[in-house]
């Protein structure tokens, strides 16, 4: 009966964990790396992918490796939204060969150095709005939190520039080409309606002029890939959990037992503090308080030897003597007050439970004094 009760309990607990689960589940919101495609959060840039799907453009993501890059049979541009990861040279070999075929590769990096050739130039953090200029004396306000500058080639087409230098540039690839921004916040859900964020992001693509445009997420790493935890529905993973708790809980009910072999108590016992408690104990029933000192005294004199070379068949007087030059005056009047009842007990016949209680404490005393210096 005891055994049915308990399996009750046990199913109610996790019945109850089951329902605990899938209603904080559905209460906490989902989180999202930044600059992804498919973010809805402040950060993410679905705003731009969802504008430029209504405005009729064929708009995809690119998930997969750069050698996997379509031929294009028309102009595309792909664009690179602060990539997670700076791409080894095998990868810059592929995009640069999509690039001289046709394509058109946006990068917006904070700091582009180290893609493509890409050289830049400290500069100061800019606060608040900053004033840009096109080439054609156009002035724009935007936000540019960069701490660098591009360094454009002789051949470079600078697209806008504030005061510390240039901001984008476009440079001819091969039949394509490249084009490097800043700021990759302008495109974020949070920010690309701010200032003139919008306006700059629609003069470049108006630039760059391609019939396709893809969002490359493969340069933020695996981070959109669906991970065990989002892949499967959490009431399943609940279910999994819960599996392998009752799992447990069987073997465990079955007597099965994981864990180092204990050594039994009754095997340790004789050796343990009961035997010296037993022995304390006979010594103060027996009355044999003067042999118990004795015992005690023995045991501090070895400590003292031990730790500091003092002869066990040294006089507590000598000892006194030798305390007087180590210790400080006021140590030394506190240790003589304890050796001093010591003495005078060794020298009387007859030696009090209180008298016995006394001086005890007082050697525990000086033991614990050596143990500790």
């Amino acid at each position: 009966m005891n055994g049915k009760r308990t399996w009750l309990w046990i199913t109610g607990g996790l019945l109850l964990l089951f329902i605990l689960a899938v209603l904080l589940s559905l209460a906490q919101p989902k989180t999202y790396s930044d600059y992804l495609s498919t973010s809805p959060s402040p950060t993410g840039v679905k705003g731009l992918y969802s504008y430029m799907k209504q405005e009729e453009t064929e708009v995809s993501r690119w998930q997969s490796d750069p050698h996997a890059l379509p031929k294009l049979k028309e102009q595309g541009l792909l664009v690179m939204i602060q990539p997670y990861y700076t791409l080894t040279q095998k990868e810059q070999m592929e995009y640069q060969k999509w690039m001289e075929s046709g394509g058109i590769i946006w990068l917006v990096n904070q700091d582009p150095a180290g893609f493509f050739q890409i050289k830049t130039r400290p500069a100061l953090p800019g606060e608040g709005k900053t004033t840009l200029h096109n080439k054609n004396e156009q002035t724009f306000q935007a936000e540019v939190a960069s701490k660098v500058r591009l360094k454009p080639n002789k051949k470079d087409d600078i697209l806008y520039s504030d005061k510390q230098g240039a901001v984008a540039v476009k440079r001819s690839v091969g039949k394509g080409a490249l084009i490097v921004s800043l700021s990759p916040s302008w495109f974020t859900n949070g920010e690309i309606l701010k200032n003139d964020h919008t306006d700059l992001i629609s003069s470049v693509l108006n630039t760059a002029d391609a019939d396709t445009l893809l969002f490359d997420e493969y340069v933020h790493g695996n981070s959109h890939i669906p991970s065990l935890f989002t892949l499967y529905p959490k009431w399943m993973l609940v279910f999994i959990l819960q599996a392998i708790v009752i799992t447990i809980l069987w073997l465990w009910m079955k007597g099965k037992r994981f864990g180092p072999v204990l050594t039994p108590r009754e095997e340790m016992v004789r050796f343990g503090d009961e035997r010296l408690q037993a022995l304390a104990s006979w010594y103060v029933k027996g009355g044999f308080y003067k042999e118990s000192l004795s015992i005690q005294e023995e045991y501090v004199r070895k400590l003292m030897h031990d730790r500091w070379g003092i002869s066990v068949n040294m006089d507590w007087e000598d000892v006194r003597s030798y305390m007087e030059q180590k210790l400080t005056n006021e140590e030394f009047q506190t240790w003589k007050r304890r050796i001093e009842k010591v003495i005078s007990l060794k020298q009387e016949n007859h030696v009090t439970r209180k008298e016995y209680l006394d001086a005890s404490r007082q050697l525990d005393d000086i033991q614990k004094e050596v143990q500790i210096s």
